[in-house]
Order: structure tokens, then sequence, then C-alpha cells
């Protein structure tokens, strides 16, 4: 019950506590599991949705923006040249109109914006590890775990050769997410300090994160 009542620390007033919870652990393995991240977020979103009420959301102007822009987009697609692959397209991004609206209940306070970042760091810990153990120790997969919820498909000196892509399928996918993350590591050094082990370990991470990232070799996100 304690270690439960630790996931419930820092949860907004107006968020559910059983989806603050998914949306912690959703975005702790969003980089190793995309499939288990992305069902705890979407748990918590319909969590917050239930909490919420859709009364709410019609009731922010912004929201009524999105559903008319979401709507011209539909319709757009109608007349697309592919129009499976436009309804395909669609499909992956029109759900973040509803989770633009339903998450914020989750970064209400300075101290949930903390805490959510904190676990997107953590969450790229097997990146890193992974990454540095595929370019200097020679790791290749696939390693499938929990039921094959979670697949990382590596090759040996990283993808393409010589790259660092760790558990991701390519050093362009990896060097994008660790620039996502690297402002957010950063702030946590950043931080008062709890302890000189604590400091230590964020010295370390910064100095592996810095490090994968300079493997991955990517122009775009390096540059």
């Amino acid at each position: 019950m304690g270690f439960l009542s630790w996931f419930h620390r820092h949860c907004p007033a107006g968020a559910p506590r059983r989806g603050w919870v998914a949306v912690q652990l959703g975005l702790f393995f969003l980089a190793s599991s995309a499939l288990l991240g992305g069902a705890l977020l979407v748990a918590g979103l319909v969590a917050a949705t239930w909490r919420k009420g859709f009364a709410d959301y019609w009731r922010d102007g912004l929201n009524r923006a999105l559903l008319a822009a979401a709507g011209l987009l539909l319709a757009g697609a109608t007349q697309a040249v592919s129009e499976d692959l436009a309804w395909w397209g669609l499909f992956n991004w029109l759900p973040f109109f509803w989770g633009f609206w339903g998450w914020q209940a989750y970064l209400a306070t300075p101290e949930a914006w903390r805490r959510c970042s904190g676990w997107l760091v953590a969450g790229t810990v097997p990146v890193l590890i992974t990454g540095l153990g595929q370019m200097v120790l020679g790791w290749q997969g696939p390693w499938a775990m929990a039921g094959d919820l979670i697949i990382w498909r590596m090759d040996a000196g990283g993808n393409p050769e010589g790259r660092l892509s760790g558990l991701f399928d390519y050093a362009n996918i990896t060097a994008a997410w660790l620039v996502l993350t690297w402002p957010l590591l950063l702030a946590c050094v950043l931080q008062p300090p709890r302890g000189w082990r604590q400091r230590l370990l964020a010295l370390l991470l910064v100095a592996a994160h810095g490090l994968c990232l300079w493997l991955t070799t990517s122009r775009d996100d390096v540059g």
C-alpha cells in the first residue's frame, strides 16, 4: 500500500488517482514499448475524460476550434489521391486533439510537471543502456519481454552501421527521442541538490545521454 501511495504523490486535485498512476507508468514505458506506454496513456486519458465530463470539453473555445479543423481534415481526406493512406495518417494523430484537452488534468501543477518529466527521463535509461551495449559490446536482438509486449530489435554496431540506435529501429528515431528528453534531464540536474549521490547519478546520466546523442550522428537532431 505504501508503494501505491508513492505513485499517488503530487496527483493534481482535478485528476483521478488511477489515471495519474497510469500516466506515470505510460511515460516510463513509452520508449521501451510504444504499445504498452500508449495503452497506459490512453487509459489515463479515458479516466480524466470520465472525471471531467464532455461538458467541460465544450466550454473550451480552443477545443471547438480543433474540432472544426478536424472536420476540415476529414473532409479533405475524402479527396486525397491515396485515400487509404490519408485515413491512416489522420487516425495516427487526430486522437491527440482529444489528448490535448484530457491530459491537461495531469499537468495542472508544477509538481506534476516535474514528476512527468522525471518519468520520461527514467524511461530513457533503457535507451542509453541498450545503445551503449550495442556499440561497445555488440549487443543484438530481438529481445522480447513481458509476453512480447516489449520487443527490442537491435543490430550490433547500430542501424545504420556505425550509428547508435539502441532499442529503436533507426538512429534518427533514437536521436529524436534523446533530443526530446535532453532539456528535461538538464532541468533535473539543475534542481536543488538532494545529496551527492543523486547529483552524481544525474551527472552520469547527462554524460551518457550526451555521448549517445553524439553517437547517433544524426545531422537533423545533433546539428
